[in-house]
């Protein structure tokens, strides 16, 4: 097949289909088919023959243009006829621009697929013991359990501790009973007064006290200027109402000293009769029944059942500045706060090394308390009434004169035989041992001389007119130590 006939079979297509205006691209610019055989081996033209036939079948290279993977570009259409040319091999194609010869180039694919790399196999981790599990290791359990258990406990721990330690801030619990004079500026704020009473240590928490004050709405915003005597021993609210205006309802301060040996009785007597405050109703309900937050009152639980009062001995006598309004408990509260900040850990540690409960050791200094006049007579008095309890050749019976004065309805100055003779538990003349419970409330001295006697062989004592004590050892010098008293009050009595 020449040039010519190529030529020819173009314009006769172009003809058909003339609307289309469809361009024929002649094949490796028109290869002379008729000389190619002519320079060929006899071998090599039956395999070029082969690659023609095969190349002639057009509609094979058609199928492999249209695979889905043609650019949008390219318009290939599967052409209605295939026309074979036994001479020339050539198919009347109609794509774009592209006429492939498959005698001078094999097969490839219109588009090359990428190649995708391998991936690396990856090894496979091998799950630790927890993780095959799920986490249910016994051990890794039991240690977060132990940890969360003492996180709880510290959390609680610290949490209880500023609770206690700002409660007895705020309601003066446990402090110091000294008095302490603040001065109020003028126009002085709620602030301004909390660092005051900070700086002269009467409160430990000067924003508490701020805060306390704001969240109970008792803050005036006026107070009145002027020096103050306070004591760390009132509240909160006790400590603001000193300087506030009183407008409605005035609050009277009032100095009341409790001498030392005061009994409960006395002490209420005091309080009522003589300073116009509380009743006495009021004030044995708060001493039998009244709640308080100490450790020596919640030990109060199993005392003797013909026990007076449940708080005697433990009302410390001090000057107490209290309101003639206060109620009845919160007076008895600043006395027993009093009480616990003197009796410290150190004497309950004492009296367990005695081998005695606290409320004994109470007890014991009571009877010393009431029956010397003169501290120097406290240690040798704590000697005779140990060596009484230790005796059963006096069938431990201490015969004691102040007990018999505790139940008389009055006090007398010298005890009768037939005072002795009243049947009372707190008769010690009658009763062995320690009275139901203390006969009055004892000062410090006291309690050391009832921890620590002196070491003799005294086991009876008399007062004389002025108050000396006249030790014994036996009976007989006893006796002789009461006639030189008794002539003592004679010779007054003239």
């Amino acid at each position: 097949m020449n040039e010519n006939e190529i030529n020819k079979g173009n314009i006769t297509n172009s003809g058909s289909s003339e609307k289309s205006k469809e361009t024929v691209y002649r094949d490796f610019e028109l290869l002379d088919l008729d000389a190619l055989r002519k320079t060929q081996k006899p071998s090599e033209n039956a395999h070029k023959s082969t690659q023609h036939a095969n190349a002639a079948s057009v509609p094979e290279a058609k199928n492999h243009l249209d695979s889905p993977r043609t650019p949008s570009k390219v318009s290939l259409q599967r052409p209605k006829k295939n026309i074979p040319n036994k001479e020339s091999k050539v198919t009347n194609i109609k794509p774009d621009k592209v006429v492939f010869d498959s005698s001078s180039s094999p097969k490839k694919p219109l588009f090359k697929k990428k190649n995708k790399q391998k991936k690396e196999p990856v090894e496979k981790r091998v799950k630790t013991y927890d993780e095959t599990s799920g986490g249910s290791n016994p051990i890794a359990t039991l240690s977060k359990a132990l940890i969360y258990i003492a996180s709880v406990l510290l959390v609680s721990f610290i949490c209880a501790y500023f609770i206690i330690v700002i409660s007895n801030d705020v309601f003066a619990f446990v402090k110091s009973d000294e008095q302490v004079e603040v001065v109020i500026p003028e126009y002085a704020t709620l602030d301004q007064i909390a660092d005051e009473l900070y700086n002269k240590q009467v409160i430990k928490y000067p924003k508490i006290f701020v805060l306390y004050t704001m969240i109970r709405s008792k803050d005036p915003g006026k107070y009145i200027a002027g020096t103050y005597t306070v004591s760390p021993t009132q509240n909160f609210d006790e400590l603001l109402s000193t300087f506030v205006e009183k407008k409605s309802r005035s609050l009277t301060e009032v100095s009341v000293t409790i001498p030392e040996g005061y009994t409960v009785d006395d002490i209420i007597d005091l309080f009522v009769n003589e300073k116009g405050i509380g009743t006495r109703e009021g004030f044995i309900d708060a001493i039998q029944n009244g709640e308080y937050d100490y450790w020596f009152v919640n030990e109060l639980t199993n005392t003797n059942p013909n026990r007076k009062y449940r708080l005697e001995g433990y009302l410390y006598p001090d000057t107490y500045y209290v309101y003639k309004e206060s109620e009845e408990t919160s007076i008895i509260n600043k006395m027993l706060a009093n009480f616990h900040s003197k009796f410290s850990i150190e004497y309950k540690q004492e009296c367990e090394k005695s081998g005695m409960t606290v409320d004994e050791v109470i007890n014991f200094a009571s009877l010393i308390q009431m029956e010397a006049k003169y501290t120097t007579d406290y240690s040798m008095v704590s000697s005779v009434f140990h060596n009484r309890l230790n005796s059963s050749y006096y069938d431990r019976k201490l015969e004691s004169c102040a007990t018999i004065q505790y139940i008389l309805p009055e006090r007398k100055e010298r005890i009768t035989n037939d005072d002795t003779l009243i049947d009372n538990p707190y008769n010690t003349y009658r009763y062995p041992g320690l009275p139901p419970g203390p006969i009055s409330n004892p000062t410090l001295k006291a309690i050391r001389a009832a921890l620590y006697p002196e070491q003799s062989n005294y086991y009876f004592f008399v007062n004389d007119i002025e108050g000396n004590l006249l030790f014994a050892k036996t009976f007989a010098e006893h006796n002789a130590n009461k006639a030189k008293v008794d002539a003592q009050y004679e010779n007054a009595s003239k």
